[in-house]
């Protein structure tokens, strides 16, 4: 008898654990959907503010820049995504020297903050033809994703093969970046060997630690969440753009024959100087130059000393691409 009310008091007690078990099992799963949920959110919210950056419109007047152009559009390599942009028309289509710039993210092919319409001017002024256009997802170009070189590099070779069917040898054309312009044109040199010369103004040697130390920056109360999985998976899962994987660092090493100026900004706490110093290292052409500038921040480096920095890049592209006499 003894011996089986232990048995009943043993089941009983079982029954009655049970209900507070599946409370913990229920409480502990609501939590983990609960943190998947935040998560998740938190990377959406990462999506929208890392590459949905919200379009600048084109205002400046190309005739500021000079009085002949033309309003252009051409397909990016690959996916045809069309770009629009001005073709400013050297003084001769045959052997001449043309020159594209590509803008930094946020701005548009005249990137005010860097001073792209001077440049332009000047270069022009110098006999180069100019070819100034929107990146995909920037100014009146198509796309809508922003991805910081990894289908940009696209964009930059659709704007060479432009170039091209202008008359152009590979070897005259020249291209100028800036940050995110820059990094994209990095992307594409592997496949621009017979370039004239690069002049990369502030590119970050990758993308992916440039991003995070911007969200701990910017959003310093996100930092111990360690949202950058959610924010890179967010990423790749809703528009297909692995930002860890953009290296124009390794793409460097993969064009050997490329003369590339490295500029940048001893004071540039955006992407750090040491970006640049890490990039010329990689690059195997012994023409492939530094050049620091003291106390320039982030993209400011022509701003520091406008004479200086044209009379640098004019001489290491003049050196590659010497000017040739009209006939």
């Amino acid at each position: 008898m003894d011996s089986a009310s232990a048995a009943l008091n043993n089941s009983a007690a079982n029954e009655a654990s049970r209900p507070r078990w599946r409370l913990a099992l229920a409480i502990a799963a609501a939590g983990m959907l609960v943190v998947l949920i935040f998560y998740a959110g938190l990377g959406v919210y990462g999506d929208t503010q890392i590459v949905h950056q919200p379009r600048k419109p084109v205002t400046l007047d190309p005739r500021s820049i000079a009085p002949q152009y033309d309003d252009v559009t051409f397909p990016s390599q690959g996916n045809h995504l069309t770009l629009r942009g001005w073709w400013f028309p050297g003084p001769t289509e045959i052997g001449g020297r043309a020159l594209i710039l590509l803008h930094g993210r946020g701005q548009n092919r005249t990137d005010s903050d860097y001073g792209f319409d001077q440049i332009a001017h000047r270069l022009h002024d110098r006999g180069y033809a100019v070819l100034m256009f929107d990146l995909r997802a920037h100014g009146a170009s198509g796309g809508g994703v922003q991805s910081y070189g990894l289908h940009e590099q696209n964009d930059v070779r659709g704007a060479f093969h432009f170039v091209l069917s202008k008359g152009y040898a590979q070897g005259r054309i020249a291209m100028i970046g800036v940050s995110y312009g820059a990094a994209a044109m990095l992307m594409a040199a592997p496949q621009l060997q017979g370039i004239g010369a690069m002049v990369s103004d502030s590119a970050y040697a990758e993308a992916w630690p440039v991003i995070t130390r911007q969200i701990r920056k910017q959003r310093p109360e996100l930092a111990w969440l360690k949202p950058d999985f959610a924010v890179s998976t967010a990423i790749r899962l809703m528009d297909g753009v692995d930002l860890p994987s953009v290296k124009p660092i390794d793409a460097v090493r993969r064009a050997p024959s490329i003369s590339i100026l490295f500029i940048h900004g001893t004071a540039d706490d955006y992407v750090l100087p040491q970006n640049s110093t890490q990039l010329r290292a990689a690059s195997a052409n012994p023409a492939s130059d530094l050049w620091l500038v003291p106390g320039a921040k982030h993209g400011d480096t022509i701003k520091r000393n406008d004479s200086e920095w044209l009379n640098h890049v004019t001489d290491f592209l003049d050196a590659r691409m010497p000017l040739r006499a009209v006939q």
